[in-house]
């Protein structure tokens, strides 16, 4: 989603006789996306909201344990809310915490380099041959949503042959599941998304 500034960037560009293409190379979108913009009175200012966190239906349990043991660690606690049925991940968790200190109250754009997918984390100290081809480098100024998009375009694209997902039949299915199965990228996006580090929904706009 636009903000406001590119509203009213594109509205005045239209007014001075500009046409939706050159308005569109002038500020890096699409046309039909510049037509749009210029149609529209406002932009609504988003609605707020109370936010809810995964957690939070074990916050009563969690509450008992730290009771009894206040210096319980918060992977301990994670390990314990398993069985319970507890779906998170406690290292994802905590990134989306770090990277919601980084950035709030700060103009952020974050940009995603979706290249060499590999099925393994760039962490890891070997890897093996990239499960889709190169798509491309996608941006935004919501993290959450970037990451959302950059999933659901890997998981559009066909499996490169010779990769371990080839026998595991996932055309169009969650392909970094398939690849590690005992990892949960949905977890950790629906925690981001419920502690405000942002939004998955998306609009994907594509640039030549």
């Amino acid at each position: 989603m636009y903000g406001k500034g590119t509203w009213v960037n594109a509205r005045a560009m239209r007014a001075h006789g500009m046409s939706y293409v050159e308005i569109g190379a002038a500020l890096g979108i699409d046309r039909r996306t510049v037509k749009k913009l210029c149609m529209m009175e406002d932009i609504p200012e988003p609605e707020a909201r109370e936010r809810s966190s995964i957690i939070d239906p074990f916050a009563e349990v969690i509450d008992a344990w730290l009771e009894k043991r206040p210096s319980l660690k918060a992977s301990v606690i994670a390990a314990q809310l398993e069985p319970l049925g507890y779906a998170g991940s406690y290292a994802a968790e905590k990134i989306a915490e770090y990277a919601l200190a980084v950035v709030s109250g700060k103009p952020c754009l974050h940009a995603g380099f979706v290249m060499d997918v590999s099925p393994c984390c760039d962490c890891w100290g070997y890897n093996d041959k990239a499960l889709v081809a190169d798509i491309g480098i996608a941006a935004s100024s919501d993290p959450v949503a970037l990451d959302r998009a950059c999933v659901d375009m890997v998981d559009a694209a066909p499996v490169v042959p010779g990769t371990v997902l080839e026998d595991r039949r996932v055309e169009g299915g969650d392909k970094f599941g398939a690849a590690n199965p005992n990892t949960s990228w949905q977890a950790g996006l629906a925690y981001a998304e419920s502690i405000g580090l942002g939004s998955q929904a998306y609009e994907l706009v594509t640039v030549a």
